[in-house]
């Protein structure tokens, strides 16, 4: 059963299962025909709800489809994001998505996604054994993620800025004893490697700054 509704109503219909799907022909654009739809369990709730996304269109604000959910959202993100990204970045992004926010958060339509909802993935991530530091990562992902779904707008706001971050301690540094830099260079039976724990040990520098020194960047009368 379709009826066309009233004015800025767009066409409502009764579906298959129960449901009442609203729907407003948006035209077309690059090709595509564009079209909206919202849901609802009474025919009042989508007349309510088309003329809400009525005022949306008419007002320049963001629509957004209710049926994609953050776990297909955060897919095509990945997709679209992996260019922009260094490998080694993309690489963290991806596990963190696929390990920590697509089992936590993917089942949730992404329209309705809340602070809330960052907040107890988060409080999930130490619960299972996890640091608050890999909590605060998976949050930062989610947030760039949003930051773009709010920009294409296919989100209203960024939910996961006003989810508040896990604390996390200053970080303990492990300092080494004389007696174990010792055993760290006498288990390296290469001499070539053995030298390059050398400098790390004495010089501090990470693997990338080492791996890019010259030897006109050694200062030998200092």
């Amino acid at each position: 059963m379709t009826r066309r509704g009233g004015q800025g109503e767009g066409t409502i219909r009764l579906r298959a299962d129960g449901r009442w799907e609203g729907r407003i022909e948006l035209g077309w654009e690059r090709g595509k025909h564009r079209a909206r739809s919202v849901y609802g369990c009474t025919r009042q709730d989508v007349v309510l709800k088309l003329r809400q996304l009525r005022r949306q269109l008419d007002e320049g604000q963001p629509v957004v489809d209710e049926r994609i959910t953050v776990g297909n959202f955060l897919a095509e993100w990945l997709q679209v994001v992996e260019p922009r990204l260094r490998p080694s970045s993309f690489t963290r992004f991806r596990q963190l998505a696929e390990r920590q926010l697509i089992p936590q958060l993917g089942a949730i339509r992404l329209a309705k996604l809340s602070p809330a909802d960052v907040s107890r993935m988060m409080a999930q991530v130490q619960q299972d054994g996890l640091s608050p530091r890999t909590a605060a990562h998976s949050r930062a992902v989610l947030r760039a993620a949003l930051a773009d779904a709010e920009q294409w707008g296919q989100v209203a706001r960024n939910v996961a800025k006003l989810a508040d971050p896990p604390h996390l301690a200053p970080p303990q540094p492990v300092v080494l004893s004389p007696e174990q830099l010792r055993s760290v260079l006498d288990a390296c039976p290469n001499p070539g490697l053995q030298r390059l724990v050398a400098v790390a040990i004495t010089t501090g520098l990470r693997q990338g700054e080492q791996l890019g020194l010259r030897w006109e960047d050694i200062d030998f009368e200092r």
